[in-house]
Parts: structure tokens; C-alpha cells; sequence
């Protein structure tokens, strides 16, 4: 159960942070793009990168158990 936190925390959290943070000081900062573009242009690449995370995260939660539920057994 520890696994799967940490995994959730990072794909969830950690991740997501880390790219808003590059991609502000990158676009905003260094190259001088407009803050709304650059807030949009991330924001719907953060959106499809939850959704295939999902899909992704609930496929392996639950052949991570169906491999514990195995192993306990």
C-alpha cells in the first residue's frame, strides 16, 4: 500500500509541479510569452496528462493488488 501512495504522489503531484514550474520559468520568464498564454497552453497539457495518468494509474492499482492479493494467498 506504501508503493501505490508513492507512485500516486508522484505522478499526481510531484510531476504535475515540477512541469508547471519548468514551463512558467522557461516560456514566461526566459522566452517573455504572454502569462495567459503560457497558463493555458500548460493547463491542457496538464489536463491530457491526467487523463492518460488515470487511465493509466487505474490499470496498474489494480494489477499491482490483483498481484498482492496472489502473493498473500
Amino acid at each position: 500500500m506504501a508503493k501505490e501512495i508513492l507512485y500516486f504522489l508522484g505522478y499526481y503531484l510531484l510531476i504535475p509541479i515540477i512541469f508547471m514550474i519548468s514551463i512558467f520559468l522557461w516560456r514566461f520568464v526566459i522566452q517573455g510569452n504572454d502569462l495567459w498564454l503560457v497558463l493555458t497552453d500548460s493547463l491542457s497539457i496538464l489536463g491530457l496528462y491526467y487523463l492518460f495518468t488515470s487511465i493509466l494509474f487505474s490499470f496498474f492499482v489494480k494489477r499491482f493488488k490483483e498481484k498482492n492479493e496472489a502473493f498473500y494467498k
